[in-house]
């Protein structure tokens, strides 16, 4: 199995750069493509994510990797802050370790959650080629049971309900990653989102999408693949949002004699 970095040092395609190219080209070369492209920022709830991701993936690891560590604005804390970096492991808060450990706590109480995680393996990577444009592919699963099932872990500090999240999965394009590791997964029949609230009582659910909302994140999982493959052959910079000076309009709702306003 490769590791986290090796696996984002290739540069085979993930669904996070396809969903860049339905952006436009520029920001796709731009992140991905750019010899030059500076180091991404690291955004708190990454971190989050992460601490929880491996508290509930990997709790072996969790425990190697990570400890507590005090206040960091004295002396004292850091002091204890080198000390932990000293033994190799990862300083964190004292409240990013209790929700990752109410979160695991949540997901064991949920029996759907129990069992989707009851066996599998956490963080493999797979890599193919796309049948039409023959680009090089690639996905980490968050969790795959070895025969037919794709487990994907997302934690909201929002609500998890079922309206809540779907909203979540459209502005996301979560449904194109769902198409992505499908595609990639040999034997990957279904995808199923763990999703569990950060905040008490720490609600947890588990999602699958319909077979339309499955076939529309194809569709665009196919987008982005033919647009990545159409700009390789252009010279960089490649198109941005537009060219020249456009002409845009305004959405109905904004004009006086939309009924709203009447």
């Amino acid at each position: 199995m490769i590791s986290s970095a090796d696996y984002h040092a290739n540069g085979a395609l993930g669904s996070t750069m396809l969903k860049d190219a339905l952006r436009s080209g520029h920001h796709y070369w731009m992140k991905w493509e750019n010899p030059d492209a500076p180091d991404p920022e690291e955004k708190p709830y990454f971190r989050r994510g992460e601490i929880i991701h491996c508290a509930v993936l990997e709790p072996g690891r969790f425990y190697d990797t990570y400890k507590v560590c005090g206040p960091r604005n004295t002396k004292a804390g850091k002091e204890e802050e080198r000390a932990i970096k000293a033994e190799g492991l990862e300083p964190i808060t004292q409240s990013e370790w209790v929700q990752a450990i109410s979160v695991v706590a949540a997901i064991q109480e949920n029996a759907d959650a129990r069992r989707l995680l009851q066996s599998g393996k956490a963080e493999q990577s797979f890599f193919w080629n796309d049948l039409e444009t023959e680009l090089r592919c690639k996905c980490r699963p968050d969790w795959h049971d070895g025969q037919s099932i794709i487990v994907d872990l997302k934690t909201t500090s929002s609500l998890a309900s079922p309206s809540e999240f779907a909203r979540t999965v459209a502005n996301f394009k979560y449904h194109l990653s769902a198409a992505h590791y499908l595609e990639g997964v040999k034997g990957a029949e279904r995808f199923i989102f763990l999703v569990v609230e950060t905040e008490y009582p720490y609600n947890v659910a588990t999602y699958e999408l319909d077979d339309d909302s499955l076939a529309e994140g194809l569709k665009l999982q196919q987008k982005a693949l033919r647009r990545i493959k159409a700009w390789r052959q252009m010279e960089p910079p490649w198109p941005g949002y537009s060219q020249g000076v456009d002409t845009i309009r305004l959405p109905d709702w904004a004009f006086t004699n939309n009924p709203v306003f009447l």
